[in-house]
């Protein structure tokens, strides 16, 4: 299965400059959660291709990125540090 690279939606969400309220709603869309769980099958089955497992690492970055800033946002901190 193609599509647009999986972690393509939530750096469109991310570059929209999501509420906190927007952030801790986020979800990925349902075509691609399937998307994401035909690849996970396909690492499974060893049978990614080089630009299919950069593109799922990628995703998987930004997944712990989306975890970290949900996680920011429920206790109230702001969800950009001070100090970059």
């Amino acid at each position: 299965m193609s599509g647009p690279p999986l972690y393509q939606e939530i750096i469109g969400f991310l570059t929209s400059s999501p509420t906190p309220e927007q952030l801790v709603a986020f979800k990925i869309s349902e075509a691609t959660q399937e998307r994401l769980e035909d690849m996970l099958y396909k690492h499974r089955e060893e049978a990614l291709t080089p630009d299919e497992r950069a593109e799922l690492e990628t995703y998987r970055q930004l997944n712990r990125l989306i975890i970290r800033l949900k996680a920011r946002a429920l206790s109230g901190q702001p969800l950009l540090s001070q100090h970059l």
